[in-house]
């Protein structure tokens, strides 16, 4: 009976270690206050714990329903005992009143909690003194004017008018000339062209490029960019007829674009170059679309 005690033994470390082996993801968020007034901030916080072996693609939003992003999210990760921690703050701020809940945070197939708000106005202090209607004050009849002021005043006005009739009126200023409209094409390559180069803050960099092309997109197409996440962004897109090549890579750029910005993807110079050279070749193309 005796060999069976060490190969009871080497199947529980063999069982350990591949069960330390496994792939887990958890994604937590909760917010600081299940009620608040209008116009009052709101912090939302994601905690995002992931084993080794998992990809890091932090659940970023960058629009809320029925609430206001009122600075950007900051993020911030950490490794640990062979897992990476991602810890994630929205500051938010509502001016629509009623009963709202803020959508769970998805990463892959596992989901956060939702969380429930109730935005709402500002209700009167019970424990404060009401005040009573007041009597009406009498007032003291004021005595009657002598004459002579009345055509004191009679002659004050009089001398008033014939001053603003016979004065000297200035000249009109002359209208302000409308300015032209900015040319959306030279726009969008004066914008990049402010970021050429710029890459020792990445984060500003990816988020410049981004800016620009989704200013252009908007004026030169009409499509609504500007509050559209990547991915509703990337799906309107797809009205521009651009070739699939180089629509793929605008895709990849965009989306490179979010994991340096959300998920602190360090990334090279070749990554900077082909981000601007993409970015600057889907513009010029759709400028060349009718």
């Amino acid at each position: 009976m005796k060999p069976l005690v060490p190969i009871l033994l080497f199947a529980t470390l063999l069982f350990s270690h591949l069960a330390g082996g496994q792939v887990t993801v958890s994604v937590k968020a909760s917010a600081d206050k299940q009620r608040v007034l209008l116009g009052e901030p709101l912090k939302v916080t994601v905690d995002v714990q992931l084993s080794g072996d998992a990809a890091v693609n932090f659940p970023a939003v960058d629009s809320f329903p029925h609430f206001e992003i009122a600075e950007p999210p900051v993020f911030d990760t950490s490794v640990k005992e062979g897992y990476t921690f991602i810890h994630g703050i929205y500051h938010l701020v509502s001016f629509d009143s009623g009963h709202w809940v803020i959508p769970p945070f998805r990463m892959g197939t596992v989901v956060s909690d939702s969380i429930a708000v109730d935005v709402v106005y500002s209700d009167a202090d019970p424990s404060k003194p009401y005040h009573d209607i007041k009597d009406v004050i009498p007032v003291d009849e004021k005595k009657k004017s002598f004459p002579w002021l009345i055509f004191a005043g009679g002659a004050v006005l009089l001398i008033l008018l014939l001053y603003l009739l016979f004065r000297k009126k200035p000249a009109a200023p002359a209208s302000p000339q409308p300015e032209p409209l900015t040319d959306p094409f030279k726009e969008a390559m004066q914008g990049l062209e402010a970021w050429k180069g710029k890459t020792s803050d990445a984060k500003a960099y990816y988020s410049g490029l981004v800016s620009v092309f989704r200013v252009y997109i908007f004026r030169k197409k009409g499509i609504l960019s500007l509050q559209k996440t990547t991915d509703d962004l990337i799906l309107q897109l797809k009205s521009v007829a651009l070739v699939k090549g180089l629509a793929d890579q605008l895709n990849q750029a965009l989306r490179l674009s979010d994991f340096v910005k959300f998920a602190k993807y360090q990334p090279t110079e070749a990554d900077h170059q082909s981000c601007f050279n993409i970015i600057k070749e889907a513009i010029e193309k759709t400028k060349q679309l009718p």
